[in-house]
């Protein structure tokens, strides 16, 4: 079987919703944008993919549910499995007959352990097939990150994010979180500080009803909300940046957030055995490399440990983290620097194709 015009195909399986479809959506923009051959996502939850794309996203590549009858596919001549998904196994028996091979790429999860440094790029041969492990990360030594040939680094119309009428600067809180995270205790550390925020929470969120409800029974308190509906990822990113300071989960936001430059906690996703503890650490150890700021970002660790482990914020929590916010926000600016002087996972990903081919 030969395969006709260059194509991709890219395989999703969402476990953790947003995080899942938000890289999704963002790795087949750049993939469009970057070169010509047209791009097929085919991901399990459709619906929520859409509700993330805008206008220009649908005319970019094409969605397709899966599963899907394979045998009706002729195989890509790339083939991109994201976070390790299986592809199905007649997709791949097809992918076997066809001349020339196709390149197939597992593209993992990001993850800051140094390990990941050795398995990047490492094949895995499936006859005739070869299966390539592509490790986004934080050095040059990995797959680095998604993001534009031309970062957007400054909110195009902050009147379309915040109301005109906000006369004076007002501290701004993104929170974006899983449900076990202790949020409720953070809010009425807040409340107990008096101090003047905004707080932007997605309705999406967990532990909205929650927090709905501690709202409507502190109607004067110095904390204001500002609720997003669901937003198409474009405009969810203009929130995320003209915040101050960003309560972020999963892959995609926690990702975004350090591209911006923006200070983070990092409410990581959970996994069995707690692998994730292991992540976390490797994340806020290298996070913390660059940095002279021993004291604020000995508050920033001791913050992200209670947040994840849902303790108890206490009033003392949020006021050294407030203390040292100018502190982190420049870390977060000199971290940004060393992820964009790096070459973004896109361009490192078709590169490592071309070179192949020329093989």
């Amino acid at each position: 079987m030969s395969i006709g015009a260059p194509h991709w195909h890219v395989f999703c399986r969402v476990v953790d919703n947003f995080g899942d479809a938000g890289v999704a959506l963002r790795f087949c923009r750049q993939l469009s944008l970057r070169q010509d051959e047209p791009v097929t996502l085919f991901i399990d939850d459709i619906s929520l993919i859409h509700s993330l794309m805008d206008k220009r996203d649908l005319q970019l590549f094409e969605i397709k549910n899966w599963p899907i009858a394979t045998s009706t596919l002729l195989p890509a001549a790339r083939i991109i499995s994201l976070f390790g998904c299986a592809l199905p196994q007649e997709y791949i028996e097809l992918a076997k007959s066809t001349d020339p091979l196709p390149h197939w790429i597992n593209v993992e999860h990001l993850s800051a352990e140094s390990w990941i440094e050795s398995f990047h790029l490492i094949p895995s041969p499936h006859p005739p097939l070869v299966e390539y492990f592509f490790y986004p990360g934080f050095t040059t030594k990995s797959g680095g990150l998604i993001h534009e040939e031309h970062l957007q680094l400054s909110v195009s119309d902050k009147h379309s994010v915040f109301s005109p009428n906000d006369k004076k600067p007002i501290l701004k809180i993104f929170i974006f979180c899983y449900h076990s995270a202790p949020l409720i205790s953070l809010v009425t550390s807040l409340h107990k500080l008096q101090i003047a925020c905004q707080l932007i929470v997605p309705e999406d969120l967990p532990l909205s009803a929650e927090l709905k409800y501690w709202q409507q029974h502190h109607l004067n308190s110095s904390l204001t909300f500002i609720w997003l509906p669901r937003l198409v990822q474009t405009e969810f990113d203009q929130y995320l940046m003209a915040s101050d300071l960003v309560f972020v989960r999963g892959e995609d936001t926690w990702a975004r957030a350090q591209l911006m430059g923006k200070p983070l906690i990092w409410h990581i996703y959970p996994q069995e055995k707690d692998a994730h503890w292991l992540k976390l650490e490797a994340f806020l150890t290298r996070y913390s490399e660059p940095s002279n700021a021993k004291e604020a970002i000995t508050r920033l660790y001791s913050f992200h440990q209670k947040w994840n482990k849902g303790l108890t914020i206490t009033p003392e929590d949020c006021q050294a983290l407030l203390d040292n916010l100018m502190i982190l926000k420049e870390h977060a600016q000199i971290w940004q620097h060393h992820l964009l002087v790096q070459t973004d996972l896109i361009d490192q990903l078709i590169h490592f194709i071309e070179k192949n081919d020329k093989k």
